[in-house]
């Protein structure tokens, strides 16, 4: 039973802060930059379980990016961009169990965009991603190529 009425009992609480930053930059004609950065603080905290108080569950997440761009002419854009998120949520349950995430994740992307009318823009992009967890020990580990090619058509006058 409850010592309380429904309406009155909480069945958690969650506080988060976020706090993010960009700076452009623009060094020399034709080149553009871009740095942005941000950290994120998060935890959720529930009331009873089994009449058994559960820790409260909290991480942290942090995040980078740079982003350079290069204007060859008029129609043709090089591209350069790398970023990192860690994610950091790896707590302990009463019996030692492991629970949330725990990751780095990088990316570094080079592509090379070239519109070919005032309605169609050839795009063709390389990504390289390497992803390690330690919450899964290795297991889910990975590094990943991928090759885009996109085409953007716009239909009407807009």
């Amino acid at each position: 039973p409850l010592d309380r009425p429904g309406a009155s009992w909480v069945a958690g609480r969650q506080r988060a802060h976020y706090l993010e930053g960009n700076l452009t930059w623009t060094p020399a004609a034709r080149w553009f930059s871009s740095l942005t950065s941000s950290v994120s603080s998060s935890r959720i905290g529930s009331s009873m379980v089994d009449h058994q108080r559960l820790d409260d569950y909290q991480g942290v997440q942090l995040a980078q990016s740079l982003a350079l761009t290069y204007l060859l002419n008029q129609q043709t854009t090089l591209q350069a961009s790398y970023s990192w998120q860690h994610v950091d949520y790896e707590q302990s349950l009463p019996l030692g169990l492991p629970l949330g995430p725990r990751f780095d994740l990088h990316s570094l992307n080079l592509g090379l965009t070239r519109q070919m009318s005032e309605q169609s823009t050839l795009g063709l992009q390389y990504g390289f991603y390497h992803y390690q967890d330690s919450f899964f020990q290795g297991a889910a580990d990975y590094q990943a190529h991928g090759l885009f090619a996109t085409w953007n058509l716009q239909f009407g006058n807009q």
